[in-house]
């Protein structure tokens, strides 16, 4: 079912005809029906495809539903929150809103890092750095992509 909806939000699925999605349909598929880990990884997915069809406003009300979900569930899950934050600088980057993509890598980081999961904190470091290296911010950019043991 989720996936029928998801391509027809994207319109490559069957369900779509071959033909554009109306907003009411987008707007279905952002509802959490399932539980909200589910729902998180979800509006996510949303909010990046959002972003390449270049609806700009629809990936921001995915990323913020997506902040609120996470938000919902408290500090006791850390892959939400860092899903969350991840999903959020992602977009950022797109947008060009460097400030933001430095705070939201910072909460995604220390999140992928309480969840245990050392590939998301470096992919939240590949999205600072990657913000860094627009704002012809070079060295700072080389320090986020080095590896340390310590962390």
């Amino acid at each position: 079912m989720w996936a029928e909806r998801a391509q027809s939000l994207a319109g490559c699925g069957p369900a779509s005809g071959g033909r554009s999605v109306d907003v009411d349909s987008a707007n279905a598929v952002r509802k959490p029906v399932h539980p909200a880990d589910v729902s998180v990884d979800v509006l996510a997915w949303l909010a990046r495809a959002a972003v390449g069809l270049g609806r700009w406003d629809d990936a921001r009300r995915a990323v913020e539903d997506v902040m609120a979900l996470a938000g919902e569930a408290g500090g006791a899950d850390h892959r939400l929150a860092y899903v969350a934050a991840h999903v959020a600088a992602w977009v950022a980057l797109t947008q060009g809103c460097y400030d933001v993509v430095a705070r939201h890598a910072r909460d995604a980081c220390a999140a992928a890092r309480a969840a245990r999961d050392p590939l998301g904190a470096l992919r939240v470091r590949l999205l600072a750095a990657e913000a860094e290296r627009r704002m012809n911010r070079r060295r700072l950019a080389e320090r986020l992509v080095r590896y340390r043991s310590e962390e």
